[in-house]
């Protein structure tokens, strides 16, 4: 199994996609502040708090 497997189970994964759902910023395209990588790093950064220990913004963001 890989990385995505390790670290996601069911709820987990339905708390990363609301979480994410949220943030706009992270998904759509059409936001002037898109393209600010360090407002995506933050908010990555964020998201991996909120799942716990075992994640952190970048382990998230490559996964997904």
């Amino acid at each position: 199994m890989g990385p995505k497997s390790d670290l996601f189970n069911k709820e987990i994964e339905c708390i990363f996609i609301e979480m994410v759902r949220q943030r706009p910023l992270l998904w759509d395209v059409c936001l002037p502040e898109y393209r600010r990588t360090d407002l995506k790093r933050m908010h990555w950064d964020q998201i991996a708090e909120a799942l716990g220990p075992r994640f952190t913004g970048i382990s998230i963001y490559l996964i997904y």
